[in-house]
């Protein structure tokens, strides 16, 4: 298996360049913050842990399906990115950079011509990623990516988590109509409960405090993060999600980012850590 190691005194992360571009694993003096299922690569490399990459969309899409200039096309669940080898463009002891062409395989499924440049670089204090989308076609393209990072909490009733959105939809509480709960909550959240929760409407900064093992991880994120999903579904991991758009987007394209031809976006956040 390829990957790729980039580290300072403190910070040490993995990449994996192969299996969609995602962390595999963060470690911090030693202690790795991350799950993470090796078993699972390439049989679904969300489930496998990490950081997988969302892209060209976040969340589910209805049926599986997605609809682009009046014809449908197949998309899965948080996007085709996290199931492709991108191709490493430059790498240092600090910083690696990895790049995602669109290619026939991802016209399939989204009918753009894009650029998608993940830049992964140690910090100080946690790890720097930027993501950069570049229209290489000749007509808009539209898009909503995100992260998922799966943070290691083997007891989250030991868990600490705090954040700034100020609404959510729960979508472990759907209504009659079978639409997830609407609310308002901001502050801090229990992780020994269950979610599956979109919390919008506000910064997507956000900090965890994991008393076993003990470390301390702090989100900053830019603003183009307009939402922040969390799921506790998964065993012993807290996923901690920024997303640049909330569920839906693949449908309501007035939700999506659009890239002009030519235009490049560039998004960032880092993961800083410490030890609790």
């Amino acid at each position: 298996m390829k990957h790729i190691l980039i580290s300072n005194d403190h910070i040490q992360a993995q990449i994996l360049p192969d299996f969609g571009g995602a962390v595999a694993h963060l470690w911090i003096d030693g202690t790795d913050v991350l799950r993470m299922n090796e078993g699972m690569l390439g049989l679904s490399n969300t489930l496998a842990g990490g950081i997988p990459v969302l892209f060209p969309f976040v969340s589910a899409t209805a049926g599986n399906e997605a609809e682009f200039e009046g014809q449908r096309y197949t998309m899965p669940m948080h996007g085709f990115a996290k199931d492709l080898p991108f191709e490493t463009m430059r790498q240092t002891p600090h910083e690696c950079e990895i790049c995602l062409r669109s290619c026939a395989i991802t016209r399939a499924y989204y009918p753009y011509d894009f650029e998608l440049t993940l830049i992964y670089a140690i910090v100080e204090d946690g790890l720097r990623t930027a993501l950069r989308v570049k229209n290489t076609g000749a007509r808009p393209l539209p898009y909503a990516a995100g992260f998922h990072p799966f943070f290691l909490t083997p007891k989250r009733e030991k868990t600490i988590f705090s954040f700034g959105m100020k609404e959510y939809w729960n979508y472990l509480r759907p209504n009659d109509a079978g639409m997830p709960e609407h609310g308002h909550q901001s502050g801090a959240l229990s992780l020994a409960d269950q979610h599956d929760t979109v919390f919008f409407n506000g910064s997507a900064d956000c900090e965890l405090i994991c008393m076993e093992p003990a470390y301390r991880a702090r989100l900053e994120c830019s603003a183009d993060f307009s939402a922040l999903t969390i799921c506790t579904t998964q065993e012993n991991a807290s996923c901690i999600e920024p997303w640049q758009a909330r569920p839906g987007a693949a449908h309501d394209l007035s939700e999506a980012r659009w890239a002009q031809p030519g235009e490049t976006h560039e998004s960032v956040y880092t993961i800083h850590l410490s030890k609790s």
